[in-house]
């Protein structure tokens, strides 16, 4: 029936009935129209990371942009058409609908509060996820604190360095948080997840759905079979062959320390495989929303490690042996000094794999339908049965996106096994280096983690390419707000380096000489944590969008990079470990940019003054916060040498006095909050 704004004239009980539903119906098309019309005419802008990028496009896209129900948009097109008639009463054909004729509601009744909520809800994530990631790296530090303790920089913390590069590099960096397979599975379960919940409704309406094809069931439980067993195989390479992968990656070392090595490595070995099953498992936790156990997770490995240190180096081993009816026996199953480390990071792992498997089988059947179960009996019977088996076209993208963001992240770790290669040629090189890379992911790892795991859904919704635009907002304010955490952290943590490092680690074998060395690898890596956490961050950007093979690309030739800068700053300028830290900034450095400038030829785009504007202001009150800190620095140094808690409480000072220098210079200069952006078209 034609829509009026003429009073309504009298109907029957059911007619009128049938109208005040219509009325409803029409009200919300109305309003909806206004809003569409009202910004479709003003056609606002935004800036991205690579342009400028329309909110909206028409009426119709406006509607179901935010939020809305395709049969909405329809309902919001068919008002803002002129002379549109809708049958709102259902075959009431004389009755007149009354709609309201004031059209001075604000337009952002409706839009701006829910833009705010998804602001509010990135940003308590993202706070949230940086909290339970601060206790992690808290324990962690107290876990090097133990160990700098008990080992110094000496040879068994060395020979740890060496012999943990492969199994660490497999469990945190391939199988862990926001690693390759968490970012891969995480987004093909959540494909599967949406296709499954929307068959339904694709069926009802008879058209295709707009998700992409997908991975069955089976498949994904191929895909984590196939990965199990790949990292099973490089486990058992790795145990049988130890010796001969220590001399490999570590040429420089004693002849003597090469048992200790390899010894360490087989400890380890179990890690390899386990980083399989934490990846999957931490992929189906996310899908759920479940963040606080892979957050929490890495705690548990850092208290293993803590266990087994201080039971291997308390003197109890020698007394529990000699009251124990076969000393021999025990001597062989409890953890050695020189092994505690390897012991430690074992159980660790796999206490970790449990209490994320545990938290898997607390979702409910929805867990189970996902798949990526390890099924080695059915791949063995399927493989019996057919020799040449058809792999579908998502199944092939899965593998190759796996695949090359595996080959990423072992391209990265061939990096940093070009600098043990040039640390074994240096005294405690690799020790000190160990030290100052795990101090300086605390905070910088904190960050990552806190900007990375809430944003990646967020990166999901819009990796389609006629949702491009919001992506590029959203990493542009993800790069801001990173750019913004790392240069505060860097301003306090500079020229607190050094008496931090003296407060936490100077005692027993950790001397004057161990916290000079990595307080100046700590201070170079620190200052470089930008690099570090858009590396990470637009390398998830391509995970999500199915392309892993740039990011390997400009893996690949990082390593080249590496190896020249440590060549030139190592050999040529005989600068030592801080020279092995530079070449590891200038790598990351020369890797991020050459992932942004991919990704502006991916998803279009060119420069983004906004951006640029806000590191500028954030570069000034990183400097004034600099300054801050180092003057509270020197004006407490006197007091802080008197004892332990007055070098605790001046450190706490200096670092306040930046923080409030931060803050009051980026007040001055309205440095706004980035992720209020990122979340806008979320």
């Amino acid at each position: 029936m034609p829509i009026s704004f003429s009073p309504a004239v009298p109907a029957p009980r059911a007619a009128r009935a049938a109208s005040v539903r219509g009325a409803r119906v029409a009200r919300v098309a109305a309003r909806c129209a206004r809003r569409a019309h009202h910004c479709a005419a003003r056609a606002p802008t935004a800036p991205g990371l690579f342009g400028r990028a329309r909110f909206v496009e028409d009426a119709g896209a406006s509607f179901e942009y935010r939020g809305a129900s395709a049969r909405g948009a329809r309902g919001a097109r068919r008002a803002a058409a002129p002379g549109v008639a809708g049958d709102a009463s259902r075959g009431d054909e004389d009755t007149a609908l009354r709609l309201p004729t004031d059209t001075s509601e604000p337009e952002t009744s409706d839009l701006e509060p829910r833009d705010g909520v998804r602001s509010r809800s990135v940003l308590g994530a993202a706070g949230a996820v940086g909290a339970l990631a601060l206790a992690c790296k808290a324990l962690g530090l107290l876990r090097e604190a133990v160990v700098a303790a008990r080992f110094g920089v000496g040879w068994v913390a060395d020979a740890h360095a060496h012999a943990s590069t492969l199994p660490v590099f497999f469990f945190v960096a391939v199988g862990g948080l926001n690693g390759p397979l968490h970012s891969v599975f995480a987004s093909v379960f959540a494909s599967g997840r949406r296709t499954e919940d929307d068959a339904l409704q694709t069926r009802r309406a008879k058209t295709r759905s707009a998700e992409p094809e997908v991975l069955s069931r089976a498949e994904r439980d191929a895909l984590a079979t196939s990965v199990a067993f790949a990292a099973l195989c490089v486990g058992a390479v790795a145990f049988i062959a130890a010796d001969a992968v220590a001399r490999v990656t570590s040429p420089g070392l004693p002849p003597e320390m090469y048992a200790t090595v390899a010894a360490q490595l087989r400890i380890m070995a179990p890690c390899i495989p386990l980083a399989a099953v934490n990846g999957v498992q931490m992929a189906k936790l996310t899908v759920f929303g479940r963040l606080v156990t892979p957050v929490a997770s890495p705690a548990i490995s850092s208290l293993c490690v803590i266990v087994c240190v201080a039971v291997a180096t308390s003197g109890l081993i020698p007394l529990l042996a000699e009251s124990f009816y076969a000393p021999e026996l025990l001597s062989a199953l409890l953890p050695r000094p020189e092994h505690a480390l390897a012991v430690g990071t074992t159980l660790g792992a796999l206490a970790q794999c449990a209490a994320l498997k545990r938290e898997v089988s607390r979702l409910g059947p929805g867990a189970a339908t996902l798949g990526g179960d390890f099924a080695f009996a059915r791949m063995a019977k399927r493989s019996g049965e057919r020799k040449m088996s058809s792999v579908s076209p998502a199944q092939r993208s899965a593998r190759a996106t796996l695949a090359d963001a595996c080959a990423t992240s072992a391209t990265h770790q061939l990096a940093s096994c070009t600098d043990l290669f040039f640390a074994s040629f240096v005294a405690s090189a690799a020790a000190g280096l160990g030290y100052a890379t795990l101090l300086a992911m605390t905070p910088l790892g904190i960050l990552s983690t806190a900007l990375v795991t809430p944003l990646v859904p967020v990166f999901d919704k819009n990796k389609h390419p006629n949702k491009w635009h919001a992506l590029r907002l959203n990493v542009s304010s993800a790069l801001a707000a990173a750019f913004a955490a790392t240069a505060f952290v860097a301003a306090v943590a500079t020229p607190l380096a050094a008496p931090a490092i003296r407060v936490a680690f100077e005692r027993d074998a950790f001397g004057a000489d161990a916290t000079a060395l990595v307080a100046t690898a700590f201070a170079t890596y620190v200052i470089g944590g930008f690099f570090f956490v858009a590396r990470e961050l637009i390398t998830r950007v391509f995970y999500v969008l199915g392309d892993a093979a740039a990011p390997l690309k400009i893996a690949t030739a990082s390593v080249f990079v590496n190896a020249a800068l440590d060549v030139a700053f190592v050999l040529a300028f005989g600068l030592g470990a801080r020279g092995i830290a530079l070449a590891t900034v200038g790598t990351a450095a020369v890797a991020a940019a050459a992932l942004q400038r991919a990704l502006a030829r991916k998803i279009g785009g060119g420069g983004d003054a906004r951006l640029a504007a806000h590191c500028a202001k954030s570069a000034l009150a990183a400097v004034a916060a600099f300054c801050a800190t180092e003057s509270a620095r020197a004006a407490t140094e006197g007091f802080a040498r008197t004892g332990f808690w007055e070098a605790g409480a001046a450190l706490a000072l200096a670092a306040a006095t930046g923080a409030v220098a931060f803050a009051g210079v980026a007040f001055a200069l309205r440095l706004e909050n980035p992720l209020s952006r990122a979340s806008l078209l979320s």
